[in-house]
């Protein structure tokens, strides 16, 4: 799935986007329930990411 490769792909080159791209990120991982395979690489990069919203996704 191209979301799953490009969310893998963030966070294995350790990106950090800007805070509107984490909004939008973080929203399309939040659609989706907690058990589901799309929220994994938005987790593993978020880590790194700065934001009250990146930690309460966390």
């Amino acid at each position: 799935m191209l979301a799953d490769g490009a969310l893998r792909a963030v966070a294995l080159l350790e990106l950090v986007p800007s805070q509107g791209t984490v909004a939008q990120i973080l929203d399309f991982a939040e659609r989706h329930p907690p058990e589901h395979h799309l929220r994994y690489w938005p987790a593993v990069a978020a880590a790194r990411w700065p934001g009250r919203r990146t930690r309460s996704y966390l």
